[in-house]
């Protein structure tokens, strides 16, 4: 995976591009919100698991 992430209070963002299973490039771009007290280090892992989650799938 190559990505950026953009963190804000209460705001995570992160966009690149993953290889797929099978074997294409995939883009990809996750913006969360939330209240300004959200934990940032929670969602950036929720955004790793997901991108994970879509590369695997495709």
């Amino acid at each position: 995976m190559r990505a950026k992430t953009g963190t804000l209070p209460g705001v995570s963002a992160l966009s690149g591009y993953v290889v797929g299973q099978s074997g294409h490039p995939l883009a990809f771009a996750v913006l969360m919100n939330g209240p300004e007290d959200s934990p940032i280090l929670e969602l950036r892992a929720a955004q790793d698991e997901w991108v994970q989650a879509i590369a695997a799938q495709y």
